[in-house]
């Protein structure tokens, strides 16, 4: 047996049912798996091999339990093999068993697998099987639903699994099985084509019976074996009819035999049952039904029964059935793709004429063409509309039909549409409802649809940043298909223009520029040549500082940045255009270390999904340093329940209301009970907004799996098939968000700014926790007044149901959710500056005293008029160890990000001597650590000091604020 296609999802079980021998290195990968193939799902490896009869695989899988494995699900694998004829496979497994178990693997499930084994003509397994049986077994398992297994048998044409079957009946009982349910073995026989069955039967029905048969249901089994067109069943089963009892049977239902006849375009069928009726009749044959045996035999594209039918009619009549049903027969036609039945019909049709056709029940013509995927038909009936029909056909409810036909996987009716809509156009197709066309393709399989939507630059420059949703599997394929067809185009190129330049188009350019973008973001370097390749183009090389997204100049070298691509920010840094604005920009300092533009920030909707800067990393990593022995220690999943009660506590203190019935009514933590208040409609939807606007109870939801309160048209939630509901993706995140959670409240750590306190913290990490849960309703945007009566664009909550982000936009705002936590704040230069300024302070203040400070001032004083540095001055200096101590105290307050080389390297530069061999420390930290009150005697007023170094005129009587840079003195001395 072949392998099924359904099972090319599996590429690994695929390898191991094709190897021969069996490739055993395979199993411990397959063993624990669940597939699903045809109407089997949930099928276990051994139950599939035993499906496909690959014993050999069977044997060489070494289960742990094959007695278990096969008594699994009733026997499950003794059915599978036996329904589909592996009569070795029955017997290997079997092996397995002893024989109680045996006889409980037959009769399982209603003796199924007999039963499957009968229905499929498999004599011999049917034998098999029923050696296990005693003689009342057998009968038993013959008459269950009425002798189901035999009409099967009859059914599916095997008329030696029926003959053998009853041999274990007597006379009446065959007649029973052939009478049961009104004869239906004969209808089914007669619906497969199967007269030697039919014959077979008949055999135990007498002439009245054989009537009865035929005449049941008033004729079926006539209209049955007319729809087949089974000619030779038709002529047999009318020997049993007397003439007016033939009429009768194709007169039943308005002359459905010959409707149904026409259907499947059987003209000689239609041929022969015209032959019981007389020439006037026929006509009304033709005409019955609005012409519904010729609409039929047209809408189902038999041209030659067209014909033959119209030779009965006249031109009028032609005319009248061409239009009967407001034009079905033109409808019918294009969704089959019956280009040449339509331009035929409109041989009838005047030209006003034709183009109601194509205008009917709302272009219902072009429709059923179109989502169909016939696009030879639609082109045809096209000629019938001027441009802007056709693109208002195409964008006709937000470009419903594109979304249809993605999920339905007609490419070249796509490409055929996108004929009539502009760039802008097409991306807006794809775009709508949150990229649903893009979604309707994935959730099918079609990856040609989801390559053609990528075509687009802007649909790219979306699906490319959702790496966790769409890398693997869509955007490296391709773009290394992308890749590869720009490689021979420019190989094929230069060879035909050996002095040309190889480019690409604008739009391609663009294009070119987000592949660019997504191998910054993979960050591997056997993409390197890839990405010289691109860079290489002069259209794109042209773009590579530009803000191709809007508001993103220089986007690539900063992302290059973020994903510490040192490669490519020095490729990127070698054009002349991206270094200017990196040097007008200080080299993107700042960013690299997370100092993000919140302004821009606030106007990204999808600002969740810029990468993380390298501070922010370095920053996430100081953090589990200190967290992560806690999380281990209690678990995650402990902690997570904590925060889970923390969160119901906090409801239970301050839970949503409502004003009901002059009263206020609180609103109950979970839906249960919001359900069982039965509170009317307008009520509801007032409770369902003071939910939604409740930050605990939203982060609640956030958690809740399922989520009730989930929007039916929320993207990026998982289902959860227990409970049949949707949830957010929360899961993978708990280790994350148990550790922001942790940092909140942590009550050693002093915060800064606004957020000094854990109370404070918690508050905002519970509020980021809220818009995470609501992130996407908020994508809508409206006009606004400000206070000065000027209107601006601003973003709002729906206050529909939940949308929360996406798995790849969480992170981020994670990170925003802990303001003022040392470890989770953003380090810059000015605060590693203050932090040298109190080390610096600290020291001087433990080393200078009443014993050395005179000793200083003068050997300071020699130093200004001598520009020599006194032993005493070295011996003040910060020593190596003291400074090491420095740099791990930054580390041990700010994480990893302190390491940063920008922060380092101005520690260092701060620490030497200018060059000099030798130097002061004293003297270079004077100004920044404002050291000078510390030379300051005591006792003294300032102004007053016997070595008069602090005279009026003097560096030492000037105040700490009026010294600069520019200061003459010191500052030009050092």
């Amino acid at each position: 047996m072949s392998i099924p296609s359904e099972l090319n999802k599996y590429p690994v079980l695929c390898a191991f049912l094709e190897s021969d021998p069996p490739d055993t290195s395979l199993v411990s990968k397959l063993a624990t798996g669940s597939y699903n193939l045809a109407l089997n799902n949930g099928l276990s490896l051994l139950q599939l091999c035993a499906y496909l009869g690959k014993t050999a695989h069977i044997q060489a899988s070494a289960f742990q339990d094959y007695h278990g494995e096969i008594k699994n699900r009733s026997y499950s694998a003794i059915h599978l093999a036996a329904a589909n004829g592996h009569l070795d496979t029955v017997n290997y497994l079997e092996g397995y068993l002893n024989d109680g178990e045996k006889k409980e693997a037959v009769q399982a499930i209603r003796y199924a697998a007999l039963v499957d084994a009968a229905k499929n003509g498999h004599t011999e397994i049917v034998k098999h099987l029923e050696s296990y049986l005693t003689d009342q077994e057998k009968m038993d398992a013959i008459k269950i639903d009425s002798y189901s297994v035999i009409r099967l048998a009859a059914a599916n044409g095997h008329l030696d699994t029926l003959k053998y079957l009853e041999t274990h009946l007597n006379d009446q009982e065959k007649k029973a099985v052939t009478k049961a349910y009104d004869y239906s073995i004969t209808r089914s026989a007669a619906k497969g084509g199967f007269l030697e069955i039919i014959k077979h039967i008949e055999r135990h029905l007498d002439e009245k019976e054989k009537k009865e048969a035929v005449k049941a249901y008033k004729y079926s089994v006539i209209r049955t074996a007319a729809e087949g067109g089974f000619l030779e069943i038709i002529k047999h089963l009318v020997e049993s009819l007397d003439e007016q009892e033939k009429k009768q049977a194709i007169r039943e239902d308005r002359y459905s035999p010959f409707q149904l006849a026409a259907k499947g375009g059987h003209i000689e069928t239609f041929r022969h049952l015209e032959t019981y009726l007389d020439e006037q009749e026929i006509k009304q044959v033709i005409k019955s039904g609005d012409y519904a045996a010729y609409r039929l035999a047209a809408g189902n594209g038999h041209k030659e029964l067209v014909d033959y039918l119209e030779k009965q009619l006249d031109e009028q009549e032609k005319k009248e059935a061409a239009k009967a049903q407001n034009y079905n027969i033109t409808q019918s036609a294009a969704k089959g793709g019956f280009t040449e039945i339509i331009k035929h019909i409109e041989t009838h049709l005047n030209e006003v004429e034709k183009k109601e056709a194509v205008k009917a029940n709302r272009y219902a013509a072009y429709r059923r063409a179109v989502e169909a995927g016939h696009p030879d038909t639609v082109r045809h009936l096209e000629t019938q509309l001027d441009d802007t029909e056709k693109k208002e056909q195409v964008k006709q409810s937000n470009y419903m039909i594109i979304r249809n036909l993605a999920k339905n996987g007609h490419l070249k009716m796509i490409k055929h549409l996108e004929t009539h809509l502009n760039e802008q156009e097409k991306y807006e197709a794809v775009k709508y409802n949150r990229y649903a066309a893009l979604q309707n393709a994935i959730s099918q399989g079609h990856r040609e649809i989801v390559h053609h939507f990528l075509e687009i630059a802007d649909v790219l420059a979306y699906v490319e940043m959702h790496d966790e949703e769409y890398g693997a599997n869509y955007v490296y394929p391709f773009i290394e298909q992308k890749l590869r067809i720009i490689a021979q185009a420019k190989t094929s190129y230069e060879q035909a223009n050996p002095n040309g330049v190889f480019d690409v188009s604008a739009e391609e350019a663009r294009h070119c520029f987000y592949i660019l973008r997504n191998l910054i973001r993979r960050n591997n370097p056997d993409l390197q040549d890839d990405f010289l390749l691109l860079m290489d183009i002069p259209a794109v090389k042209s773009l590579l500082h530009t803000a191709v997204t809007p508001e993103e100049q220089n986007e690539l070298l900063r992302l290059a940045l973020s994903e510490d691509n040192d490669w490519a920010a020095t490729q990127l840094l070698q054009v002349p255009a991206v270094r200017h604005l990196a040097e007008q920009s200080n080299f993107y300092q700042q960013f690299n270390l997370g100092a993000l533009d919140l302004r821009r920030l606030a106007q990204d909707h999808e600002s969740s999904m810029t990468a993380l800067t390298q501070g922010e990393q370095k920053r996430l990593k100081a953090a589990m340093e200190r967290y992560e022995p806690m999380m281990k220690d209690a678990g995650v999943e402990n902690l997570f329940a904590e925060l889970l009660n923390d969160l119901s506590s906090r409801y239970q203190q301050n839970p949503a209301s409502i004003e009901y019935n002059g009263q206020t009514l609180v609103l109950p933590e979970q839906w249960s009970d919001f359900q069982a208040l039965n509170l009317d409609a307008d009520s509801y939807q007032h409770a369902m907004m003071a939910y939604y606007q409740h930050t605990v109870h939203t982060v609640l939801r956030y958690f809740s799996k399922p989520n009730p309160w989930m929007a039916n048209n929320a993207s990026y939630v998982y289902v959860d098939e227990e409970q049949a509901g949707r949830y957010s993706t929360f899961e993978e995140y708990k280790p994350l968000i148990v550790l922001f959670w942790l940092a909140a409240i942590d009550s050693s750590i002093v915060g800064s700014d606004n957020f000094k306190t854990p109370e404070e913290r918690l508050d905002h990490f519970l509020m980021e926790l809220a818009l995470i849960g609501r992130a996407h309703n908020w994508d809508k945007t409206r006009i606004a007044t400000d206070a000065k009566g000027s209107e601006y664009e601003e973003e709002y909550d729906d206050l529909e149901g939940d949308k929360p982000s996406c798995f790849s936009g969480v992170k981020r705002r994670l990170f925003q959710s802990v303001p003022g936590h040392p470890l989770l704040i953003m380090l810059t230069l000015d605060d590693v500056r203050q932090e040298l300024r109190e080390f610096v302070r600290h020291f001087y203040s433990s080393n200078i005293n009443s014993l050395n400070r005179e000793k200083i001032n003068d050997a300071i004083e020699t130093f200004l008029d001598e520009d020599t540095i006194d032993e005493i001055l070295v011996n003040l200096n910060i020593s190596p160890t003291k400074q090491a101590e420095f740099q791990q105290s930054l580390v041990d307050k700010y994480g990893e990000q302190a390491n940063d080389s920008q922060f380092t390297q101005w520690i260092r530069t701060e620490f030497s001597f200018k060059g000099k061999e030798q130097g002061s420390h004293l003297l270079n930290f004077m100004d920044l650590g404002q050291l000078r009150q510390f030379l300051i005697t005591p006792s003294l007023k300032q102004g007053e000091n016997p070595a008069g170094f602090f005279s009026s005129d003097s560096l030492r009587n000037t105040e700490p604020e009026q010294l600069d840079e520019d200061s003459p003195s010191l500052n030009k001395a050092l």
